[in-house]
């Protein structure tokens, strides 16, 4: 919750941008985010991931410029556990999630805001552009984004397929209440894959959800990213992820049968993603050990997240605590 200083000034908008090792681009985040053109009122958050270059140098002269930047310092934790802190420092009505190595457009605040004001939504998705070192010009999303106005639970299956209405975090704005009331947190030790987790739920409590056509968010793929950089931690956690999911549905029996041949599906996406990661390893070190015997994890832990029974929790502690 808002400190009891910071509780004089409620703002409409608070976006939470977590830093960790991103000096070559955080000032183009920054500077994006700063001179957004909008009516509402809005605060920067950074938490400070303990990130060990120069980053905050740049971060800190920012905040010195701009009065509604907000900096925080927390130990080195992960994205999941710098979004949660930067939730309880919010004191907006509602949340936005930006990355440090990305940018937005000017407009992307203002559009997103108007949208959910104007048809009452809990969560307003905009549409991306995939920005690469090498094409500076980017490539707009080609997948078919969805329009229009549509109670939550009408686009949950939507958000499990995971095609027209993407499981990314970046590039919506959230009633900050969707997510303080009803206990939705990112999972704690996840460096990929923690939208998986997170995203069903708040369309699953979300009321209205609303989809603005403009691309707004410009998403960095380099070799720094985490896209970029794919390791046996990130095949852990991203099976943790879908773990997570499928406690989500064991809490009610209906959305299980509900939704059945959607969860599937996904099991099946999972599958390939996570063994598509395995190859990506073992291509990169044919003697890596490892990826075999997380490969045979990896078939035990999905065929347990493919089960209605109960050994769906010990599953998700085993991975928790997977190193």
């Amino acid at each position: 919750m808002c400190t009891k200083k910071a509780q004089k000034k409620i703002t409409d908008v608070s976006v939470i941008v977590p830093v960790y090792n991103v000096e070559k681009y955080v000032a183009r985040c920054l500077e994006s985010l700063v001179n957004q053109k909008c009516d509402c009122s809005y605060e920067i958050i950074i938490i400070n991931d303990g990130t060990k270059d120069k980053s905050m140098d740049i971060v800190n002269d920012y905040a010195a410029r701009y009065d509604f930047i907000h900096v925080y310092t927390q130990e080195n934790s992960g994205v999941s556990v710098a979004r949660n802190n930067g939730i309880a420092k919010a004191c907006g009505k509602y949340v936005m999630f930006v990355d440090s190595d990305d940018y937005v457009s000017p407009s992307y605040i203002s559009v997103l805001y108007n949208t959910a004001e104007a048809y009452g939504s809990d969560i307003a998705q905009c549409n991306y552009r995939n920005i690469f070192d090498s094409n500076d010009g980017g490539m707009n999303n080609f997948i078919l984004h969805k329009k229009g106005v549509f109670e939550g639970k009408k686009v949950f299956g939507e958000v499990l397929m995971d095609i027209t209405v993407r499981s990314y975090i970046w590039n919506k704005i959230y009633r900050r209440s969707l997510f303080t009331d009803n206990d939705i947190y990112f999972p704690q030790g996840m460096c990929f894959g923690e939208d998986i987790s997170v995203m069903p739920q708040l369309f699953y409590y979300a009321d209205k959800v609303s989809f603005a056509n403009d691309t707004l968010y410009y998403y960095a793929h380099h070799e720094g990213s985490v896209t970029g950089t794919i390791s046996k931690r990130d095949t852990i956690s991203y099976l943790r992820a879908y773990a997570s999911l499928r406690m989500f549905f064991m809490e009610s029996e209906d959305i299980f049968e509900q939704h059945r041949f959607i969860y599937y599906l996904l099991r099946k996406k999972i599958s390939i993603t996570i063994y598509g990661m395995l190859i990506r390893c073992w291509w990169r070190d044919p003697k890596n050990t490892h990826v075999l015997s997380t490969y045979k994890r990896t078939r035990k832990y999905l065929k347990a997240c493919s089960s209605k029974k109960q050994s769906i929790r010990y599953t998700t502690t085993e991975l928790t605590t997977d190193k």
